[in-house]
């Protein structure tokens, strides 16, 4: 999962903290950050953690872990070696990390307006629309769910192709979606698993998944 174009398992976010003041080459221009963004409350001063550490690459997760369901993370910070310096490659501010697809556009799915979820339900009908481009039909892209039946959750993935060549990403409305269950969902609660932590999935008039 990543905020950024470098994923990193989820296991790392629980790793030591104090990454901002280890002596990894990447970690004076992290601190350089810390001290520029002090007092916007954008950046954390502590609980940065490196979640990966490549020979050309790096990045630092910062924030703690148990705000992840609530708000995501503080920042992440990625620094990359180019000629042998290392710079600053992006910074991502109050991001929720998404799960590595493979290649995969992330779909992210709300549930229709007036959609009830009732115990026996096993058709959900849902709104879809690609992340990587949100005004461009996704329905004749995306691939088969992947689902997780949990005795309180169920969680659902969801992942399209990419678009392919030139292409605009104006403004559309989701498309209509019909989430096929193989059981009923029961009492349990939908999440959707594109993110980390899932997150329940709503009605789409409430707005856009937090990212």
């Amino acid at each position: 999962m990543s905020c950024g174009d470098t994923p990193y398992p989820r296991e790392a976010l629980r790793g030591p903290t104090g990454a901002e003041d280890s002596d990894h080459p990447a970690a004076e221009l992290l601190r350089k950050e810390i001290e520029l963004s002090e007092g916007a409350e954008l950046t954390p001063t502590d609980e940065w953690r490196l979640v990966v550490d490549g020979p050309d690459n790096a990045v630092f997760a910062g924030g703690a872990v148990e705000d992840l369901a609530e708000s995501g993370l503080n920042a992440e910070y990625r620094a990359e070696k180019v000629d042998g310096e290392w710079r600053t490659a992006g910074i991502s501010f109050g991001c929720r990390p998404s799960v590595d697809t493979g290649g995969q556009s992330r779909v992210d799915f709300y549930l229709a307006p007036g959609t009830d979820l009732a115990p026996e339900s096993t058709s959900i009908l849902a709104f879809v629309e690609d992340t990587n481009c949100g005004g461009r039909d996704v329905l004749d892209r995306i691939d088969e769910p992947l689902i997780e039946y949990g005795p309180d959750e169920v969680l659902v993935l969801l992942t399209a192709d990419p678009l392919e060549g030139f292409h605009t990403c104006e403004g559309f409305p989701p498309s209509e979606y019909t989430l096929e269950l193989a059981e009923p969902i029961g009492q349990r609660t939908l999440l959707d698993a594109g993110v980390y932590p899932a997150v329940e999935v709503h009605v789409y008039e409430d707005g856009p998944l937090p990212q």
